[in-house]
């Protein structure tokens, strides 16, 4: 199941994990519908029909990476007491600005007094992993938990087949029960966020972990883990990753870097970039260069979507999309540079303050600008002198 990256500016920052108490076999508990937002059915009644119900948030990018694979399953299967129902907890003006954008074949629902989520979670909070789909049968009986793009058209085939007498499909070969991993480094992180006797703490070193993983509380807590070196830099100080000249030999080395400074003022990135560069053995020198440049002008803020979060700042990848909640202008800017092979600057005729919320295209340099065109943006190619940042060992 994917793993999730999502920033709480105010409260917390960690891939979301977590156990589900409901199980294959048991009655599904009730599911609660507080909006009917999209592909409304006019039997609203979900007794006696096979439910494929997926949990899914708007900020969540393998929730959104998932949406095109259930729509070609959703399309093969023709039944009417077959529903496809997607559910979040989150309001109906937030969930319209991403259906806008992304298209659901799916029922879209919202239950923002997640009960649902609460019940088919861990029975306090809400779910603990997401995307997570859970396959009930006209019964009313849990047949299937899993990753929404694991579900394949056998076993939807074999669930509508079935009756309450054949096996359930937990027991088939070809599908396997929910495993939850636990990797340590969210211990950690969470122990990191929560621990307010620690007021300072800056570490980095080789990475010996498998999992790739990144978590942020803005720039006063996040965290690196078995991630490159480029990547880390890059990300930290938004920069795009042409302008910074290494060597080929640390470029791709994991790292983890820890770092928390309720101390500061959330803007000690020179004493970070200091500490990691002095542990690698480098030195950088800034070289200015004259460079063809995207340059973003805002030409329509009515297109511009303000953030209905303020205190909660993600962005996630979404496959060939990213989804950024609750950005800055140039916070946008920053991070595209960061992501792509190409220089992004924003025009110092920008006059619009405040946080926003975007779905950027990123599979080519014309899909992202096409994205910010659709959020009222004119991208024009320049030539602008720039900053390259070159990394040499120290002598």
């Amino acid at each position: 199941m994917k793993k999730i990256t999502f920033i709480l500016l105010t409260i917390i920052h960690s891939t979301v994990f977590g156990q589900t108490i409901i199980k294959v076999g048991q009655k599904a508990p009730q599911i609660t519908v507080t909006d009917w937002i999209l592909n409304i059915p006019k039997d609203k009644n979900l007794a006696n029909k096979f439910v494929v119900l997926e949990f899914w948030a708007t900020w969540c990018g393998p929730c959104v990476a998932a949406v095109p694979h259930m729509n070609e399953l959703q399309a093969k299967f023709k039944n009417p007491n077959l529903y496809f129902i997607s559910i979040t907890d989150e309001s109906k003006e937030k969930v319209e600005r991403t259906l806008k954008r992304i298209d659901f074949k799916s029922i879209v629902v919202s239950d923002v007094e997640q009960k649902t989520q609460i019940q088919y979670g861990d029975g306090k909070t809400g779910i603990g992993e997401i995307p997570l789909t859970v396959l009930i049968d006209d019964k009313g009986y849990v047949s299937w938990i899993g990753d929404p793009q694991r579900l394949t058209e056998s076993t939807l085939n074999d669930f509508i087949m079935s009756d309450k007498n054949n096996k359930l499909l937990i027991n088939s070969t070809t599908i396997e029960p929910l495993k939850v991993e636990i990797v340590s480094e969210k211990d950690d992180f969470m122990e990191l966020i929560t621990n307010k006797e620690i007021l300072y703490k800056l570490e980095f070193k080789k990475s010996k972990s498998k999992y790739p993983h990144i978590s942020k509380g803005g720039l006063k807590l996040f965290s690196y883990t078995a991630t490159n070196f480029i990547d880390i830099y890059a990300d930290l100080f938004g920069q795009a990753k042409n302008n910074i000249l290494m060597p080929d030999s640390i470029k791709n080395e994991k790292f983890d870097l820890t770092y928390k400074n309720m101390k500061g003022n959330g803007q000690d990135l020179l004493e970070i970039e200091s500490h990691i560069l002095k542990t690698v053995g480098l030195k950088k020198t800034k070289l200015s260069q004259n460079l063809p440049v995207h340059e973003v002008l805002i030409l329509d803020n009515k297109l511009l979507e303000k953030t209905l979060d303020e205190d909660f700042s993600a962005k996630s990848d979404a496959k060939d999309k990213l989804i950024f909640t609750s950005y800055t202008l140039n916070d946008l800017i920053k991070e595209l540079n960061a992501y792509s092979t190409e220089r992004f600057s924003i025009s110092t005729n920008n006059k619009v303050e405040g946080k926003f919320d975007f779905i950027i295209e990123v599979k080519s340099t014309d899909k992202i600008i096409k994205s910010l065109e659709s959020y009222g943006f004119k991208v024009h190619n320049i030539e602008k002198e720039i900053e390259v940042w070159q990394l040499a060992n120290e002598k």
